[in-house]
């Protein structure tokens, strides 16, 4: 069946120094320009027989729009909406399309990823483990398999559980592909193979010049796979990074150094078992030259935008009132981000994507006070954490607050918060960096109320 398409939808005689015809590709806004791509007249056979249409810039739409992001909040459990207004400057009729879509960095199952250079994202942090780990022995150095080898516990991909994992040599590994190495990448997502997959670095990788691939499981809850000094078959550069999978569901890709040139052919990120979900962090770009860490967090999935309206047609000199809708369902107290991308003829400005924010656990009192409706206390983020960590938490009325931490014998080893705290959304820091790897908990008592949460420090 054909999984992949690309269509002519427009040409612009600005680009591509002489004119370009606009494609759109059926893999989806995460790739290209939001999911388009010029090909320039002339090329690829494009247009060699066919005469080029000819038209006078007289009676075109101009797209007009009153916002630039959305920003709504939205109470525990409730719904609430804002508009937006799409309108037409120009003279001839503007056709407009409309979609829904997780931010940037997430996925619509909830996977969301940040990177070391991100001010919220993980530390750099390389873990050695040539002396503890396997080196496997691929039956092909050059596009080989390992087959499946036992993780040691259960982890948590994607709504399934896996216990086994096969590796590549071609710097990707999966929890079903067991034999197949595939060395052409593809952007995520893909529904051809490899799925369910983790990929910190596909490329056309190989072994024969050189380098080794390491497996190590603590048999408890961490396994680590290291493409160690291994080559890319085209440039001959050389690469090493490593997968660490920490239970029940903590992924991160370490890059170590990453060549001397042109990193720039693989494909970063993680896929879902069909390959119709995944998070891409880069595909065919200068990604990271090395000493990069990027970790995924399985947060909450994106579920909750929808639009009163998802095309339509607005004449000259009119405009149209689309209703963003945001509801809150069942997810907890917190702050969601998603997209809206408009798609349109305004051959100016045919692509706007209009960030979108929902903030659940607030309600409005009189117009004035906003108050949290739940005593709540949340994951701490990101987790698991390697220097420090976030923990937020709500309460409805004024009161005595005490969040603290303790470690697996029962021992406080941190008061974070202990006071008086007027009714509102709170967050504090913990510093790890006296801490040792580990699970630890933390506890909210609040009036009469108490509730604890698990987290787990890896260094």
């Amino acid at each position: 069946p054909t999984n992949h398409a690309v269509v002519i939808v427009g040409w612009d005689d600005d680009r591509c120094n002489g004119g370009g015809w606009i494609c759109k590709n059926s893999w989806g806004p995460g790739w290209g320009m939001g999911g388009y791509f010029y090909i320039p007249y002339h090329s690829c056979g494009i247009g060699q027989m066919t005469q080029l249409p000819i038209y006078e810039n007289t009676r075109l739409p101009e797209l007009s729009c009153d916002t630039d992001s959305v920003v709504i909040d939205v109470p525990a459990g409730g719904e609430n909406s804002d508009v937006m207004s799409i309108g037409n400057l120009g003279e001839g009729d503007l056709y407009y399309r409309l979609e829904t879509a997780a931010a940037a960095n997430q996925d619509e199952y909830g996977y969301y990823w940040y990177d070391t250079s991100d001010p919220e994202g993980p530390e750099y942090h390389w873990i050695d483990i040539r002396q503890m780990g396997t080196v496997i022995d691929f039956y092909n150095p050059d596009n080989g398999n390992s087959g499946f080898i036992d993780l040691g516990f259960d982890f948590e991909f994607y709504g399934n559980t896996f216990n086994q994992i096969a590796i590549s040599t071609n710097g990707w590994a999966s929890f079903t592909e067991d034999y197949q190495y595939v060395p052409a990448n593809n952007p995520i997502p893909n529904p051809g193979i490899p799925n369910d997959l983790l990929a910190p670095y596909w490329d056309n990788l190989t072994l024969i010049y050189g380098g080794d691939v390491y497996f190590y499981t603590n048999n408890s809850d961490t396994a680590i796979i290291s493409w160690v000094e291994v080559h890319d078959k085209v440039w001959d550069n050389e690469f090493t990074f490593q997968i660490v999978l920490t239970a029940p569901n903590n992924i991160q890709f370490n890059y170590d150094i990453m060549g001397y040139y042109m990193p720039d052919g693989a494909t970063i990120g993680i896929e879902n078992g069909d390959g119709t979900i995944g998070a891409q962090v880069s595909y065919n770009d200068d990604y990271t030259y090395g000493y990069e860490t990027v970790e995924f967090y399985l947060g909450e999935p994106f579920d909750w935008l929808t639009l009163s309206s998802y095309d339509g047609i607005v004449a000259p000199a009119e405009f149209i009132d689309i209703e963003a809708i945001c509801n809150a369902g069942d997810h907890s107290s917190g702050t969601y981000r998603g997209r809206i991308q408009l798609s349109n003829n305004d051959l100016e400005n045919y692509f706007v994507e209009i960030p979108v924010r929902m903030n659940v656990g607030v309600t409005s009192v009189d117009g004035s006070v906003e108050l949290p409706l739940s005593f709540s206390l949340n994951q701490n983020y990101p987790n698991p954490f390697n220097a420090s960590t976030q923990i937020e938490y709500t309460i409805p009325q004024s009161g005595n607050v005490r969040l603290t931490v303790y470690n697996l014998l029962g021992q406080e080893i941190a008061a974070l918060q202990d006071g008086y705290k007027s009714a509102g959304i709170y967050s504090a820091s913990l510093d790890a960096s006296e801490m040792s790897s580990g699970i630890y908990y933390y506890k909210l008592d609040w009036a009469d109320k108490s509730t604890i949460g698990k987290m787990v420090l890896v260094k």
